[in-house]
């Protein structure tokens, strides 16, 4: 892994455990459209919708934070055809995701743009991706081969998320357009990377902690909980 990437991780980390442990109030974010930062990446992490009760096109031009946040849940599901994991691993993922945005707000005065939220993922998410599929043991490889074409399909919809917000972007005039289509180019990348595994076989099941900077539709269909 490239070691800016590497540091840049290893700091989000320490700081999500510090959070979860106690020793640092854990990142919740400012109030905005009715919700924090918390509640909108935490319903990437479970069976409800990110977008509550506004619509896509709603969300892209008003709140990015819960098309991001769809793209994650697209993500988490594409890792979790591969590897499920537990609470516990998925609270340090949530707590790294907020360290993450929370960082970004103090380099920005407390906003939170789609700009830098898709410059952190081009800078460093196709390097953790490439980190966290090191080394499978032979035993887990046709597993991981015959589950591999799933996670491809959750990627490809995650990129497809990015995509469609650049459009409404687009339509409506927002400079935020060219930022949507810097994002879908990154998934693209990761999702490239994930198709070359099903060609030439790949060496580790995917680490949940190496992978969790990458970006996250609603889980297609039932089991939504909608949240305004």
């Amino acid at each position: 892994m490239d070691p800016t990437a590497l540091v840049a991780l290893a700091s989000l980390f320490t700081a999500a455990v510090a959070s979860l442990q106690g020793e640092k109030p854990l990142p919740e974010g400012p109030l905005e459209h009715g919700k924090t930062d918390r509640e909108v990446l935490g319903a990437a992490y479970s069976a409800r919708d990110p977008l509550g009760v506004m619509s896509f096109e709603q969300a892209v031009l008003e709140d990015p934070r819960r098309v991001f946040a769809l793209i994650e849940q697209a993500m988490i599901r594409g890792y979790d055809e591969i590897l499920p994991v537990d609470a516990q691993t998925r609270a340090v993922q949530l707590a790294m995701h907020l360290e993450k945005w929370d960082m970004l707000r103090q380099a920005r005065g407390g906003r939170l743009t789609v700009q830098d939220m898709a410059a952190f993922e081009r800078s460093f998410a196709p390097s953790f991706f490439e980190a966290s599929m090191q080394g499978m043991p032979p035993e887990a490889t046709a597993v991981f081969q015959a589950r591999l074409p799933r996670m491809i399909e959750a990627f490809e919809e995650a990129q497809g998320i990015a995509a469609r917000a650049a459009a409404v972007a687009r339509a409506s005039s927002q400079v935020e357009a060219q930022a949507w289509r810097d994002l879908a180019a990154t998934l693209e990348i990761i999702e490239g990377k994930a198709t070359g595994m099903s060609a030439g076989g790949q060496r580790r099941l995917p680490g949940y902690v190496e992978g969790l900077m990458l970006p996250a539709t609603r889980r297609g269909g039932g089991g939504r909980e909608d949240n305004a």
